[in-house]
Parts: structure tokens; C-alpha cells; sequence
């Protein structure tokens, strides 16, 4: 599966990378010593340091941050470690290591499974990691998913990082163990003393929501929060007006409700509900909403005429017509990605009102495919004439065995060969689940119908096996 036409930061930093070492000639030191190897290699070698200690110690530390975060396991529990290992390479390694305080802030505390012999977060260890961070702001996580943490991690490791509290920017903290709430009690020691904690997250099987209310209830800084406990309702306690990014899962939709009632500022939200919501009628106005992700049917609930990327799933296909009806034209929504809708032909009146749209994925569930059709033909562009979307850049569409696959492709190439005005189109994917037979036919026709498209440079590709992921084209960067 291809995903070219999504750009991560990862690739920024790395082609940033190339550039600077491009700046300061590296490939001519190499080969200058390839060169003259045959000239005296002993005494080059002994006169000579190596090209790769010759590079710059700031360059050297912007190659390990692209290690980071290292990654070890016990048993089945990822850790995040500090790059220890670096620092035992050679003595410049060590000494680049040591001189960035960043690559020692992020600290974890974890429970390692039962049976476990060895001392898991010895105090040497986490103090060790606070004197190298310097002043550094602290990267927090607690992790006792797999037993008690109080019992198997030493308590100075404990009081240590409480202590430093002042210092938190991010704090995770999964504490799935039945014991967990004894873990909360004792953080209530630092109650008010976060000042510079921006993200907060927690996932628990506990409800201790107040306690955690009260915990974090001073803490100027906090802007994201991204919890997935049992109901934690807004309490006065917590800072709710100040967040601009959440996202939580709840059993009753009323719950998430209550919560766009106490976050008016929100930015970015991901909320998802498992049973069905009736609105009252009353509108919750989230003016400064970017970004939602939501399952469930809350959209009814809320309006957000700022809205520019939006993700549904399950009833909330339902309730999205009258959620765009309430939020105004919203001109300026630039991504819509749907998933499980059941009816397809319920999308053409939304995505008629969506002229600024750039990028529409959707999956199809149970459809029929007399539905499928309808949305497809609705797509379809003919005399150069879109209907409905004229602005696509980005454009996907699969799900079950027996997707319209011969359908979607047409449709895709009437976009494609349009010359007035010129195509937007850049991106198509078409998946589907390979694990029913279909037709031969209708496969080797539309692997022939994408090949040409590819041919003349549209990014196109057929995808099977195909589920909705953060890894993928159609979870990437949803909140």
C-alpha cells in the first residue's frame, strides 16, 4: 500500500538532515578516503580520524533524535527508554548523549509482569535520567498495565518524579491494574503544582475521576487531555474551559455532551459513544472547532462553523446533513473521511454541500448495490461538468467483498481525464476485503483502468486487506 502523497514530519526531518550533511561535504570526505586508500592506508588510518567522528556534535545529536523514542520490551510491555546505549559507543557518542538534556527527559515508570526477578525502575536510574535532563521539561509516563506498580517499582522512584512535578509537559499515565487508584492517591501530593503540563492522558479501568479531577485542578498549561477511563464527567475541579484538544470514549452519548458543554474552546476532539443520542434540540456552538473525529449520532448536539476536517462512523452519517444544515455552508470543510456507512446514496445530498471539499474517503458496510451505484454516478463527471465536489484532490472508497469496484473506477477516470478546466485529482485508492472470490474479470479491469492512470501520474492503486488505521490513508491524523 502506497501512501506517497501523504507527507510525514519524519520526512521533513529526514530530507533537513541531507541537506546539512550535503552543507558540510560528507560525501566528499568519504570519498576522498576511498581514494586514498591506496595511498598509504596504514599511515591514513593512523593519522586520520574516521569521517563519521569528523561530523559536528550538533549534527551527531540530530541524528540520534531521529532514534527517539528507543523502544525495549518486557515480555509483552513496550518501554520507552533514553538512548543509554548511545552513550556506550565511543567516547564522542557518549559525549553528544550527554550534552542534550532532551534525550534523558522522557522518563518511564513501569510494572513489569508477575515473575519478574529483577528491580524494574531502579531510583539510580530515574535519578540519574533528572540530572542529565537538566532543566529540561519532563516527558512523564507511568505504565502499570501489567500488575501493581506500588509493589514492584521502588516508591523513592516514585517520590522522585512527584517531586519533580513542577517540571511535567506531558504525563501518560495507563493504570489498568485493579490497584491503580492507590498509584492516584499518592499523586495527590503534587495537587496544583503543574505548571508547565500542556498533555495530559489517562487510561484506566477504574473510576477515580474525581481524585483525578482534583489532582490535575491547577494547571495552567494543560491544553490536550485524552482520557479513556469509565464516565468522568466535567467537574469543577478540572480545567475544562482552557483545553483546545481532546478525545475520550464514553458509554452514554449525554456524557460527551456534558463534555462540549465545559469545553467551548476546543480545536481538535475525538469522541466516540456506544449507545444512541436524542437531542433536546439545543445546539452546543463550538466556534473554534478545526478538527472532530465522533462515532455515535452527537453531531445533532453540536455546530461548528469553523469545522475543516471531519471523521464519522456508525449512526453519525445519520445526523450529518442536519449537523452541516445547523453549522452553516460550512465552506470551509476540507477533508470528510466516512466509515462503515451503510447507505451510500444518503451521501450525495451532504457532499452536494460541500463544495470546498478536498478529500472524501469512505468505506461501505452491508451496502447495497444499488446504493453504491447511485453515489458513484452522482461522483461521476460528464462534459467536463462536475456535479458535485469540483474540487477534489483526494479520493478513496472500498469495504466488503462486493464493492462496486467497477463502478468506482469510471467514476475516478471521469475526474481524471477532465481538460476544462484541468483535474485536481492527484490520490485514488480503491480496497477491498479479499477474503470472499469475485469476478476476475471485473479485478483485471480495474487494475488495467488504474495502471494507465498511474501511467499518466495520478498516485493510483488498488489495496486489499484494507482496514481503517492511524497507519493508513484512511486514520492518518485523526484526532
Amino acid at each position: 500500500m502506497s501512501t506517497s502523497a501523504i507527507r510525514s514530519p519524519l520526512d521533513d526531518r529526514m530530507n533537513q538532515l541531507a541537506t546539512r550533511l550535503s552543507a558540510i561535504e560528507i560525501l566528499p570526505i568519504l570519498s576522498t578516503e576511498k581514494d586514498d586508500s591506496h595511498r598509504g592506508r596504514c599511515d591514513n588510518e593512523s593519522t586520520q580520524p574516521s569521517a563519521i567522528y569528523r561530523i559536528p556534535t550538533e549534527l551527531v545529536c540530530e541524528i540520534f533524535s531521529l532514534t527517539l523514542p528507543h523502544i525495549r520490551r518486557i515480555d509483552r510491555t513496550p518501554i520507552e527508554q533514553p538512548p543509554w546505549r548511545l552513550a556506550h559507543i565511543c567516547q564522542q557518542w557518549r559525549a553528544a548523549a550527554l550534552s542534550n538534556p532532551l534525550f534523558w527527559s522522557t522518563i518511564t515508570l513501569y510494572s513489569p509482569p508477575t515473575g519478574w526477578r529483577g528491580q524494574s525502575c531502579p531510583p539510580l536510574m530515574v535519578k540519574t535520567q533528572l540530572i542529565r535532563s537538566g532543566t529540561a521539561p519532563l516527558h512523564i509516563i507511568i505504565d502499570s498495565r501489567e500488575s501493581d506498580i506500588l509493589d514492584s517499582c521502588p516508591s523513592e522512584s516514585i517520590d522522585l518524579l512527584i517531586d519533580q512535578s513542577h517540571r511535567w509537559e506531558t504525563a501518560r499515565l495507563f493504570l489498568h491494574h485493579a490497584l491503580a487508584p492507590r498509584l492516584a492517591t499518592r499523586l495527590r501530593r503534587a495537587t496544583g503544582k503543574f505548571p508547565l503540563l500542556r498533555i495530559l492522558e489517562i487510561i484506566s479501568h477504574n473510576n477515580f475521576g474525581q481524585i483525578i479531577g482534583d489532582i490535575f485542578s491547577i494547571a495552567p498549561s494543560l491544553r490536550g487531555v485524552f482520557l479513556a477511563v469509565p464516565p468522568f464527567l466535567p467537574k469543577k475541579q478540572f480545567p475544562w474551559s482552557q483545553l483546545t484538544h481532546f478525545r475520550g470514549a464514553y458509554h452514554k452519548s449525554e456524557d460527551c455532551v456534558q463534555i462540549f458543554l465545559a469545553a467551548p474552546n476546543l480545536v481538535e476532539c475525538g469522541m466516540s459513544s456506544a449507545s444512541p443520542h436524542f437531542s433536546n434540540g439545543r445546539s452546543i456552538m463550538l466556534s473554534h472547532l478545526l478538527r472532530l473525529s465522533v462515532t455515535g449520532d452527537i453531531l445533532a448536539s453540536i455546530t461548528a462553523p469553523s469545522l475543516q476536517e471531519l471523521w464519522i462512523s456508525g449512526h453519525a452519517v445519520l445526523s450529518l446533513l442536519a449537523f452541516i444544515r445547523c453549522s452553516g455552508s460550512l465552506g470551509d470543510l476540507r477533508k470528510l473521511v466516512v466509515d462503515q456507512c451503510s447507505v451510500p446514496a444518503d451521501l450525495i445530498p451532504i457532499l452536494r454541500s460541500l463544495p470546498t471539499l478536498r478529500t472524501f474517503f469512505v468505506t461501505v458496510s452491508r451496502s447495497t448495490r444499488v446504493d453504491e451505484l447511485a453515489l458513484f454516478k452522482a461522483l461521476e463527471i460528464a462534459d467536463n461538468n462536475p456535479n458535485i465536489c469540483p474540487n477534489l484532490i483526494h479520493i478513496a472508497a472500498g469495504g466488503h467483498a462486493l464493492f462496486a469496484i467497477d463502478a468506482f473506477i469510471p467514476m475516478v477516470e471521469s475526474r481524471w481525464n477532465t481538460v476544462d478546466p484541468p483535474s485536481t485529482l492527484s490520490f485514488m485508492r480503491a480496497f477491498y476485503s479479499s477474503r470472499m472470490p469475485r469476478q476476475v474479470g471485473t479485478i483485471q479491469n480495474a487494475v488495467a483502468l488504474i495502471d494507465q492512470m498511474r501511467r499518466e501520474g495520478l498516485d493510483a492503486a488498488l489495496d486489499s486487506k484494507l482496514t481503517p488505521t492511524g497507519d493508513n490513508y484512511l486514520g492518518i491524523d485523526r484526532p
